[in-house]
């Protein structure tokens, strides 16, 4: 949910202040009836949706399974109407202008806006519970089936309404809202003030130096408002926290704290967040350490250390920037075929805006999944390969360990695959997730568990896909790096250069045409 909040975010700020075209609701009657009647329309077909889930599921044990991924996958088509809601809201109203209008929300910086997003936070919160008996008939699941497998412990209790909506508030919404929010206001501020900016710094891009800047400490700094944002503490000493640190000694990760992630016991799940090591913290959700062996523990920690090690996030920074260059190089090329003697093509600014769109679509729904699919495989193999099963512990026969003895260093240990599967296996079944689900972002549990199990013995397909890797990382250096150089020198060699893709996808994050003027 919170990359449907940062699409939020980026639509305000990119919306013109004057449309390509009027809004076709104009009364504020009109319009409050539709900004907050779909609210209540999203609700009850929440409400129809999970009533169908949970009745399908209580039908018998065939369909019971599907339970789980229904509701995942009614929960993923709702919210992308949510953020289709809050589009049509920009485009086909007059709420951005309706709340504009009211004085005393200007006084403060990035009011207006939050105002203008409360119908979005509205509609998620609304759709969350209408969902909540889905959920918590899942968590009742699970919590019997922990029971079972270890008798004697007391079955934890399942989230009220309250602290689920409350839990997902600071881990769906806060998460990208407070970051996003800080931006804007910087954005609103340096805009507004733009004139005083660049005569106090004496630069002409001064207001775009304070939103680089605003924004380059909110991603460094994230983690500490994290940290403090969701409900953790350290991890108190013990064998699990010895052993975590000496792993983290000996595969290099530098770290600030190792943290318990409280969720209730609802999450079984570890996250590590931080680009630097004075900001880094390792997470480990409460559920997670109740619920797994410490090999299973080291395993899921391995996955998490493995994104860190091999610089993951850099290179999804690469691709960010990759990206904004092929869009804007793409969209550059239609304003020239449409200007050209004999167009092929005539594209207005309305049309070459929504081929710009598209191709944002494209880049990133397309070719980031892809990439960070492979990266995903990539961290479970680097967990398998470093962290799981030592030497001591391997148990099955495998090409690395013959007799228990480590001859070979480059095949994949049997016993550390089979250890890192066992692990997603358990996460998954523990947090209700269907081993066939797929993700934009990951591939389903299914298939990150054969693909470990296939590169057992395998040494020509573990080379493979090291190769396939490399190039990629070596494709998002070339175009990134390559981009940068050929754009400044196109830009440098045609003072008419301005795309319509710059126009009004990145300048209104740098300072561009739709930010107001002191005057106003």
């Amino acid at each position: 949910m919170y990359l449907h909040v940062i699409v939020a975010y980026f639509l305000l700020l990119w919306w013109p202040q004057t449309p390509p075209m009027g809004p076709w609701i104009t009364s504020a009657g009109a319009t409050l009836a539709f900004v907050f009647g779909k609210i209540v329309l999203l609700g009850l077909a929440a409400a129809w949706v999970s009533a169908r889930v949970r009745r399908d599921g209580i039908a018998g044990p065939r369909r019971s399974g599907r339970m789980p991924y229904l509701h995942h996958q009614a929960l993923l088509v709702l919210s992308i109407v949510t953020v289709a809601g809050f589009a049509a809201d920009l485009g086909l109203t007059v709420w951005p202008t309706m709340v504009r209008g009211v004085g005393p929300l200007s006084a403060v910086p990035g009011l207006e806006d939050l105002v203008i997003l409360l119908p979005f936070f509205v509609s998620i919160i609304v759709l969350w519970t209408a969902s909540y008996r889905v959920d918590r008939s899942v968590r009742e699941t699970i919590a019997r089936m922990r029971q079972i497998e270890t008798p004697g412990t007391p079955r934890p209790a399942v989230w009220s309404l309250w602290q689920y909506l409350v839990f997902h508030l600071r881990h769906q919404i806060l998460i990208a809202a407070i970051p996003m929010t800080i931006i804007l206001v910087a954005c609103r501020v340096s805009w507004r003030h733009q004139s005083w900016l660049v005569r106090w710094l004496k630069v002409p891009w001064a207001d775009q130096a304070v939103i680089g800047l605003a924004a380059a400490l909110v991603f460094v700094f994230a983690p500490v408002m994290l940290r403090y944002l969701w409900s953790t503490s350290p991890l108190p000493d013990g064998p699990l926290r010895r052993r975590l640190d000496d792993l983290c000694r000996r595969i290099g990760l530098r770290h600030r704290d190792i943290l318990v992630w409280h969720s209730h016991h609802m999450m079984v799940n570890a996250a590590v967040m931080g680009l630097f090591a004075p900001v880094r913290y390792v997470l480990l959700s409460d559920a997670l350490l109740a619920s797994l062996d410490a090999d299973r523990i080291e395993a899921v920690f391995g996955h998490e250390a493995g994104h860190v090690r091999l610089n993951h996030i850099p290179y999804f920074l690469l691709f960010a920037v990759s990206g904004m260059l092929l869009v804007s190089g793409f969209v550059e090329i239609l304003i020239r075929v449409s200007a050209s003697a004999n167009p092929l093509i005539v594209l207005g600014e309305t049309g070459l805006q929504t081929a710009g769109f598209a191709a944002v679509l494209v880049v990133w729904g397309v070719g980031f999944g892809w990439v960070s699919r492979r990266f995903e495989r990539q961290a479970d193999l680097w967990g398998a390969r470093y962290v799981t099963a030592s030497i001591r512990r391997c148990s099955l026969p495998c090409g690395r360990h013959p007799g228990g003895v480590a001859e070979n260093p480059e095949p994949l240990c049997a016993t550390a695959a089979a250890t890192f599967a066992s692990a997603l296996d358990r996460v998954a079944v523990l947090n209700g997730i269907p081993h066939d689900e797929r993700s934009w972002r990951h591939s389903s549990i299914a298939s990150r568990m054969r693909f470990l199990t296939a590169l057992v013995g395998d040494v020509v397909r573990l080379r493979s896909y090291d190769r396939l890797i490399r190039r990629i990382k070596l494709a998002l250096w070339a175009a990134s790096v390559g981009g940068l150089l050929f754009a400044g020198w196109y830009a440098s060699t045609r003072p008419d250069y301005r795309s319509v893709f710059l126009y009004n996808f990145v300048d209104p994050f740098l300072g561009g045409p739709h930010r107001p003027s002191d005057a106003d």
